[in-house]
């Protein structure tokens, strides 16, 4: 198995997982009640035996048959979801850059009024869409009107 941090050998390796599991016997395997084995549904073939002791006879049910049975369908669920992690990262990185533009386009704004308001004369009246933007960060607005004497 490679290391993680080693991207080319991970998508290799995932793509051996995902040719051995296209050269298996196709599913759905299923578990065999009260017995040993692990069998594939359509053709009644065993697909394998599991906590069978052949010295005995005896068999112990247990979760290695489940797990084999479901084996296949886990795997191939599992790498679909891996290869849907590329295009979530890419999603998540343009929404953060775009809220970014979006922090930078407001502070611009809040920049603009600020220094607007900070000189203009006393009768200058704030217009609706400064008071909407200015309310975005109410510090920024409660020391604007501060500033020009509106708020004691």
């Amino acid at each position: 198995m490679p290391a993680t941090s080693d991207t080319k050998a991970v998508e290799q390796y995932m793509e051996e997982i995902r040719n051995r599991l296209a050269d298996i016997t196709p599913g759905p395997w299923e578990v065999e009640t009260g017995g040993p084995c692990v069998w594939h549904l359509g053709s009644g073939d065993t697909i394998c035996t599991v906590n069978f002791d052949h010295q005995t006879g005896e068999h112990q049910p247990g979760e290695d048959q489940e797990f084999i049975a479901r084996a296949p369908s886990d795997i191939a669920f599992l790498l679909d979801q891996l290869s849907s992690i590329p295009s979530q990262i890419k999603a998540a990185v343009q929404a953060e850059r775009e809220a970014w533009s979006d922090v930078r386009r407001i502070g611009a704004q809040l920049s603009n009024i600020a220094y607007n308001l900070s000189h203009a004369g006393k009768d200058r009246v704030v217009t609706e869409h400064e008071r909407k933007v200015l309310a975005v960060c109410a510090s920024d607005w409660d020391a604007a009107i501060r500033a020009r004497g509106e708020v004691k």
